[in-house]
């Protein structure tokens, strides 16, 4: 029983910087949303936290109450903040894989080998629907949009929507996956936007970068939509920092990132 409390205790004590961070991004709905008392974990938390978790509180507490808050719980949100919001769970979706040892998740057993591409699309799943709880956003993972399931689709009620792939480079339809299935899926259902996320597990999938990229500005000229494509770095021998080519941080970084 002892060792079992402790277990609990380590897990909150680990638990505590991801709790504070979604909490700072959203202090005036975070409880509602996450069912998480940080007050709970007070006596756990490191000194910096604890003192900048109080100093927002006392704030929250002093604001909850006027009509600008009020006003701002039922404020719409604006295309830019949609879009915002879209980068962000990928870019950290992104950030976990690669700068967070996130590619373990990814690989076999024996680490030798990647996973099935259900892997990386569940992984996808549990970093956007976290943020999606805490934006209200609508996350509908294996939408049917009436020509076949599409990987998902993240929308602000009928105002705001895109469509999400997730698929691995060495996956053989690859390129038929962008070229016929994604343009099928976002005309089925009359959405413009859509993200083609490619996970790079072997060094030899660089390859495929340019054409993938140069595909989608075709495809978005033809039929006036956006298709953006994010190239993740899942390989476990990632060069260190220190020794990034250039031209590889080039075709791994973010498009349109702030």
């Amino acid at each position: 029983m002892i060792k079992m409390i402790k277990a609990y205790l380590d897990w909150d004590f680990i638990s505590i910087p991801n709790y504070f961070e979604l909490y700072k991004k959203n202090p005036h709905i975070f409880q509602a949303i996450f069912y998480v008392d940080l007050d709970y974990y007070m006596e756990l938390m490191p000194e910096d936290i604890k003192e900048e978790y109080l100093k927002i509180k006392q704030k929250v507490l002093m604001y909850s109450n006027t009509e600008e808050s009020k006003v701002l719980t039922f404020r719409e949100k604006k295309k830019e903040e949609f879009d915002k919001e879209i980068e962000y769970i990928i870019n950290d979706f992104r950030h976990y894989i690669e700068n967070k040892k996130g590619y373990k998740l990814l690989k076999n057993d024996n680490n030798s080998s990647a996973k099935k591409e259900k892997s990386s699309q569940y992984y996808f799943w549990i970093i956007a629907e976290i943020h999606c709880k805490a934006k209200n956003l609508d996350l509908s993972p294996e939408i049917d949009t009436g020509r076949g399931p599409v990987d998902f689709k993240i929308s602000y009620g009928n105002k705001f929507r895109v469509l999400i792939e997730v698929k691995l480079a060495s996956n053989s339809d690859l390129i038929h996956g962008l070229e016929i299935q994604t343009v099928q899926y976002m005309k089925s259902g009359e959405i413009y936007e859509s993200y083609y996320l490619v996970i790079i597990n072997e060094d030899s999938e660089f390859k495929k970068v340019e054409k993938i990229k140069v595909l989608a500005k075709e495809i978005n000229l033809k039929y006036n939509i956006k298709v953006t494509p994010i190239f993740i770095d899942a390989r476990d021998n990632k060069s260190s920092a220190s020794k990034l080519p250039k031209e590889e941080f080039d075709n791994l970084k973010f498009n349109n990132r702030d």
